[in-house]
C-alpha cells in the first residue's frame, strides 16, 4: 500500500547567485520565473506557469518587470542584494485555489502584503521522483525595502539608503527589513 505524503521545502535565499557567487540579474531572474521575455515560450521545457500575482509596485513601475529592473540598476554591485526569495513547496492534494489562499496567509503573517513589494509565480508540473505526483511550489520575490504608503519615493530615491535631515525627518530611500 502506497500512502501519500505530504512534502516540505523552504528555502529563503537574499539574492539568487550563479554558481560562481556572483548575484544573478534581478530583472533576468524575475523573466525567468515568470517566464516572460526571452523565458516566455522555451521549448525544451514542460509548460508550468500555473498563476502569478504581485503587490505594492510603486506608481513609477508599470508593471512588476519595470521595477525588478529599477531594483538592479540601483543595486549595490558586486555584492548589494535588490531582492530576497522564498521559494517553497506546496501541496499536491490541495487546490491551485487552496494553496493560492496559503501563500497569501504566508504574505500577510510576514508583513510583506503590506509593507513590501513582491511577487510570486506559482509552478506545477509533474514531479522528476515520480510522475504520479506534481511539483507544485512558488517562487516569491520581495525587496526588502519598508515602504512607508504615506511617502511614496520616486525611483530615484526609492533604493537610496534611509536618511534624515536635521530636523529628523526622513530624506531619502526606506528602511530595511532583515
Amino acid at each position: 500500500m502506497v500512502s501519500n505524503m505530504a512534502h516540505y521545502y523552504f528555502e529563503n535565499t537574499p539574492h539568487g547567485t550563479r554558481k560562481n557567487g556572483s548575484k544573478l540579474n534581478t530583472k533576468t531572474h524575475y523573466d525567468y520565473i515568470f517566464r516572460e521575455g526571452e523565458y516566455a515560450h522555451m521549448e525544451t521545457r514542460e509548460e508550468d506557469l500555473a498563476f502569478t500575482s504581485f503587490g505594492n509596485m510603486p506608481i513609477w513601475a508599470d508593471n512588476p518587470g519595470m521595477f525588478w529592473e529599477a531594483a538592479e540598476a540601483h543595486r549595490d554591485k558586486p555584492d548589494g542584494r535588490a531582492y530576497r526569495e522564498f521559494r517553497f513547496a506546496l501541496q499536491e492534494e490541495f487546490t491551485l485555489a487552496e494553496n493560492m489562499e496559503l501563500i497569501e496567509q504566508l504574505l500577510k503573517e510576514t508583513g510583506i502584503k503590506d509593507h513590501h513589494v513582491y511577487s510570486y509565480a506559482i509552478h506545477d508540473k509533474a514531479a522528476t521522483f515520480d510522475k504520479q505526483h506534481r511539483n507544485i511550489h512558488c517562487h516569491l520575490m520581495f525587496n526588502e525595502k519598508i515602504i512607508e504608503h504615506d511617502r511614496p519615493l520616486s525611483s530615484d530615491k526609492f533604493f537610496n539608503h534611509y536618511a534624515v535631515n536635521r530636523a529628523g525627518e526622513p530624506t531619502q530611500g526606506y528602511r530595511s527589513s532583515r
